[in-house]
């Protein structure tokens, strides 16, 4: 009786796993219906699925009620990115409908005003849109005299920004993904692309070692 009340609406699947957090979320125009974040663990692969099943029946719903899927896809960690984005697209194909895909750095605009920063690995941070160095982040933000920030950053940098007088926020003391989805939703997803598959965007191009193994 639950899912009657919401499916005149038009009924989102969310997912993301490229951050700190996996985060999933069921969303209408009537609001956040239920969500669920946890702390990653490179455990997508056993974890997603079964989370979104779970969700999807605490929200007495069924994958047909589905209207559209949301995934963020990255930049971020290859093997996240490559699950997540593999389970929108097959919820996407079974069910005929389009997927919603949000680069991280949309996401992370709508989720809050403060600025943000993601770790791309080899010594690199993107700060906002832009790729660059530790040293160099650390000075842009020292002469544009930012003391707040948040995002997908290691625990060795967030003890240095800690020195440098920068506060990291705590990724759950902002503002939830499916709240976070509602408000993008309000303008339509104003620069993310809807298709009927989503392309992951890795922080490189994944490196596949040729065997040296000779065949016959």
């Amino acid at each position: 009786m639950v899912a009657c009340l919401y499916l005149f609406f038009m009924l989102i699947l969310g997912i993301n796993t490229s951050g700190e957090n996996g985060e999933i979320a069921l969303v209408s125009e009537q609001g956040v219906i239920i969500e669920k974040f946890w702390e990653s663990n490179n455990n997508e692969s056993e974890f997603l699925l079964p989370s979104i099943n779970q969700l999807m029946s605490d929200a007495n719903s069924k994958f047909e009620d589905l209207d559209k899927v949301f995934v963020i896809q990255g930049p971020g960690p290859f093997t996240a990115l490559r699950v997540s984005i593999a389970v929108a697209n097959a919820i996407a194909y079974a069910e005929e409908i389009p997927v919603i895909s949000a680069s991280i750095f949309k996401y992370f605009d709508a989720k809050s005003d403060v600025d943000f920063a993601i770790y791309a690995g080899r010594n690199q941070m993107w700060f906002h849109g832009d790729l660059m160095g530790f040293d160099e982040f650390y000075k842009k933000l020292q002469d544009e005299n930012i003391h707040e920030i948040f995002g997908v950053i290691p625990f060795a940098q967030k003890q240095i920004l800690a020195e440098k007088g920068v506060n990291v926020i705590h990724m759950n003391d902002l503002k939830s993904f499916g709240n976070t989805i509602l408000d993008m939703m309000s303008i339509n997803f104003d620069g993310c692309e809807e298709n009927f598959i989503a392309k992951p965007l890795y922080f490189s191009a994944p490196h596949i070692t040729k065997s040296k193994k000779s065949y016959k």
